[in-house]
């Protein structure tokens, strides 16, 4: 993927072209897996963890809350512990230290 590549999302997003945009995001996801493969990651065990964590973080209910000011973003809740334990445990695995 070129640098010009990587741009591709906002152009296609502001061109309405849904396909593009499609196109643009799933190379993301490519370069991703990609460099967690090149890095020996266990990429399925660390997502489900992020993913747990995240799915964990509230709506937002006003754009006070929000720290993006933003009336749909989500906010980490009272007592929300983010994924980096978990993820220090798999890596240790794998790794022998993380």
């Amino acid at each position: 993927m070129t640098g010009v590549q990587t741009c591709a999302l906002p152009i296609s997003y502001e061109e309405n072209s849904l396909v593009d945009a499609a196109d643009a995001i799933i190379d993301l996801i490519y370069v991703a897996l990609g460099c967690a493969h090149a890095m020996g990651l266990p990429f399925e065990e660390l997502f489900k963890v992020v993913h747990s964590a995240n799915m964990k973080k509230q709506p937002a209910d006003d754009f006070i809350r929000s720290t993006r000011g933003r009336q749909y973003d989500v906010v980490k809740p009272i007592g929300w512990t983010g994924p980096e334990g978990e993820m220090i445990a798999i890596l240790s695995q794998y790794k022998g230290e993380a």
